[in-house]
């Protein structure tokens, strides 16, 4: 069997379509990493390749976010027109199920660790669900190391991409973070992260991890930081602003390789803040009214 895993590029105009920082989606090399070993797979992200519609694989896998959507749904429906089955995932067909429905022979709802292997098997049974889902939530134990080996060469700023948790403890309601992944915090143990990071070091010592909120559970942040301060390393992420109301944390931080935090500030009004649940963040904190 042979199964092909899509990204759409940006649309023109975007700012990401020409961005010379570019990174590849985790999303793509995770789903590579979980295809068991008998199936051939491949990966095209049309942001920096041409996608092959000649190559007749037995399964097309295209991951949409938002933006993304409208082309991959073009994506899909080419390969559909060539008789070549769709499944379509990614947060944007999760809660758009129906509408992506209208493009995909199946939708997948959520994360894909307990579903795709099923997915593959009823593909190859050629007998499938319109709709794959899981209740319960991924365990962030014992995740297969990404198949960053399949990636185009020499095409990416960098292919360090790593996630250690998913999920936040806080409750924004314009934010699909808790929406997809749930309010508390799941963690991969620390020996596991430590493998992958030790991996990835060799290729280069600077990681991106794609983590939401990477203090979201500060006791662990702690421990995560210490184990990187073992390593010449540097690396960004995602935090709540109250990371720098943590002058202890934020030394970790700094002293194990850290070079930027993205931070959402969203609005310097606190009933809007207030609104929509932004708790983290307080005007008064940064001397605003």
């Amino acid at each position: 069997m042979k199964i092909k895993i899509i990204c759409p590029r940006w649309p023109e105009g975007s700012i990401w379509r020409h961005f010379i920082f570019r990174f590849p989606y985790l999303s793509l090399t995770t789903l590579a990493a979980l295809t068991p070993e008998d199936v051939e797979v491949t990966i095209e992200d049309e942001n920096v390749q041409e996608i092959n519609y000649q190559d007749q694989p037995d399964l097309v896998a295209v991951s949409i976010i938002t933006p993304l959507a409208k082309r991959g749904y073009a994506i899909a429906d080419q390969f559909r027109k060539l008789s070549i089955p769709v499944v379509m995932g990614g947060v944007h067909a999760t809660w758009m199920a129906e509408e992506a429905g209208q493009h995909a022979d199946a939708v997948v709802l959520g994360e894909a660790e307990k579903v795709w292997h099923r997915v593959i098997a009823d593909f190859r049974r050629g007998s499938y669900q319109r709709v794959y889902s899981e209740e319960s939530r991924s365990d962030l134990q014992n995740l297969p190391i990404p198949r960053r080996d399949l990636l185009k060469k020499r095409v990416y700023f960098f292919t360090n991409t790593m996630q250690i948790s998913r999920g936040c403890p806080f409750q924004c309601d314009f934010c699909s973070v808790t929406a997809f992944f749930g309010h508390t915090c799941r963690l991969r143990p620390l020996k596991e992260v430590r493998k992958e990071v030790e991996l990835l070091l060799k290729e280069k010592n600077f990681i991106f991890f794609v983590d939401d909120n990477i203090i979201a559970n500060p006791a662990y942040a702690r421990d995560l930081f210490s184990l990187l301060k073992e390593y010449r390393i540097k690396w960004l992420s995602h935090a709540s602003v109250n990371i720098a109301e943590n002058d202890d944390l934020l030394k970790k931080a700094g002293e194990s390789g850290c070079y930027g935090l993205f931070i959402g500030f969203e609005s310097l009004s606190q009933k809007t803040l207030q609104d929509h649940h932004k708790t983290a963040n307080r005007v008064d904190s940064t001397g605003n009214s």
